[in-house]
C-alpha cells in the first residue's frame, strides 16, 4: 500500500513513519522526512527503511507541505493527516476519492471538529489517539482508537542513581498556564529539580534543550519525572517515554491538568485514568501532596524502583510498539 503522511510534529512522524513502514507499506511524508536520509537539524537520524524519492522531495519542494499535487496523488491509496486540520478541508477536492485518515494528537478542540464536519459527513475516517477525546465539544466520532508508539526496547536502563527531580517542557515561559508554570515553579523552590526543554536555558532550574541521546541519560539517572502536560492534550510523548523508561513518574491531577484551566471548554486529560496513584506513579493536584510524593521518591530508591517499575509495565501494555502494529495493521486491512 502507498501511503502519504501529513506530518506537523517531528518526533511523533519518526516513530509513525518507522511504524507503518514495518507493516510493510511504502510511506512518502508531507513533513520533516520528505527526504528520509539523515538530514542536518532534524530532531530524530534518518529513517533507511523507507524509500528515498527524489522526484517525490522536488515536487514537494516545488508545490510546499500545505497543499498537495495531483502528481503525488497519482500513485497514493492512503493519506494520513497527522492533525493538520487546515490541510484536509484545502486540498479536499482532490483527496476526497481516496481513502483519507484524520490521526489526531490531542490538539482538537470544538472548532476543529466543526471544520472537519463536512469532510466527515463525505467519508473522511478519524484515528483517535486517546478515548478522552469523545469529551470534545462537537466530537465528530471515530473509526478507530489507536494510542501513540513506543518500542519498550528502546527505553530501558533506568538507575535513578542521581538523586534530583527533571521536567521537560518546551517554550514554557511563552505557554505558562497551558503546561501549569506555577506547579513548576514551585516544585524547583522545594526539591532539586531540573527543567528540560526548548528555550528553558533562561530559567534559573533550565538545563536546556538536549539531544536524543541526551536526554535518555537524563532520563536514566534521575531519580523521578514531574510531568505537567500540555493543554488541551490527553497525555504527551514525555509522558509515555518517562513512563515506559521506568522512571517513576509524578503527574499533575484532574484540575491542574484539565484544559479548562486555559479555556478549552473540554476535560480531555487523561493521565488520571491511566495512573494508579501510589501503584505505577503519583497523580496529585495539591503541591503539598506533589512535593510528599518527590520527598518519597529521593528518599527511598526501593520505592523509586517499585513505582517505576510498575509505571514501566503499564506503559508498555498501552503503549507498547507491538500492540500499536497490530492494531494500525488491522485498522489499515
Amino acid at each position: 500500500m502507498n501511503i502519504l503522511y501529513r506530518s506537523v510534529h517531528e518526533i511523533l512522524e519518526y516513530d509513525e513513519l518507522r511504524l507503518l513502514t514495518s507493516l510493510g507499506h511504502r510511506v512518502c511524508s508531507l513533513g520533516s522526512y520528505a527526504d528520509p536520509r539523515d538530514v542536518p537539524g532534524r530532531m530524530r537520524p534518518g529513517i533507511p527503511e523507507m524509500q528515498y524519492d527524489p522526484e517525490f522531495v522536488r515536487l514537494v519542494a516545488q508545490k510546499g507541505q500545505a497543499d498537495v499535487s495531483d502528481q503525488i496523488l497519482d500513485s497514493i491509496d492512503v493519506v494520513i493527516v497527522m492533525h493538520d486540520p487546515d490541510f484536509i478541508p484545502r486540498n479536499w477536492s482532490k483527496l476526497r476519492d481516496k481513502r483519507v485518515i484524520w490521526r489526531t494528537i490531542g490538539q482538537s478542540i470544538a472548532c476543529t471538529e466543526e471544520l472537519l464536519r463536512p469532510c466527515r459527513e463525505e467519508g473522511l475516517q478519524i484515528v483517535r489517539y486517546s478515548p478522552a477525546e469523545t469529551r470534545i465539544p462537537g466530537y465528530l466520532g471515530a473509526d478507530s482508537f489507536i494510542r501513540f508508539a513506543k518500542d519498550p526496547a528502546e527505553y530501558t536502563g533506568w538507575t535513578g542513581d542521581l538523586s534530583r527531580i527533571i521536567g521537560f517542557s518546551h517554550d514554557i515561559l511563552q505557554r505558562p498556564g497551558h503546561c501549569s508554570w506555577e506547579v513548576v515553579e514551585q516544585i524547583a523552590g522545594r526539591v532539586p529539580f531540573t527543567l528540560y526543554g526548548r528555550n528553558s536555558d533562561g530559567i534559573s532550574f533550565g538545563g536546556g534543550l538536549l539531544s536524543p541521546e541526551e536526554q535518555k541519560k537524563v532520563f536514566q539517572s534521575a531519580r523521578a519525572f514531574l510531568s505537567t502536560g500540555t493543554h488541551p492534550a490527553s497525555y504527551t510523548l514525555g509522558f509515555i517515554e518517562a513512563w515506559m523508561l521506568g522512571i517513576p513518574v509524578v503527574a499533575v491531577g484532574p484540575i491542574y491538568g484539565s484544559p479548562r484551566r486555559s479555556g478549552y471548554e473540554q476535560d480531555t486529560y487523561e493521565v488520571p485514568d491511566l495512573i494508579d496513584d501510589g501503584v505505577n506513579g503519583f497523580c496529585r493536584d495539591d503541591i503539598g501532596g506533589l512535593i510528599m510524593a518527590f520527598q518519597d521518591l529521593l528518599h527511598d530508591q526501593s520505592l523509586a524502583r517499585s513505582i517505576g517499575e510498575a509505571g514501566r509495565k503499564r506503559a508498555s501494555e498501552l503503549f507498547g510498539v507491538e500492540t500499536i502494529r497490530e492494531e494500525w495493521r488491522r485498522f489499515l486491512s
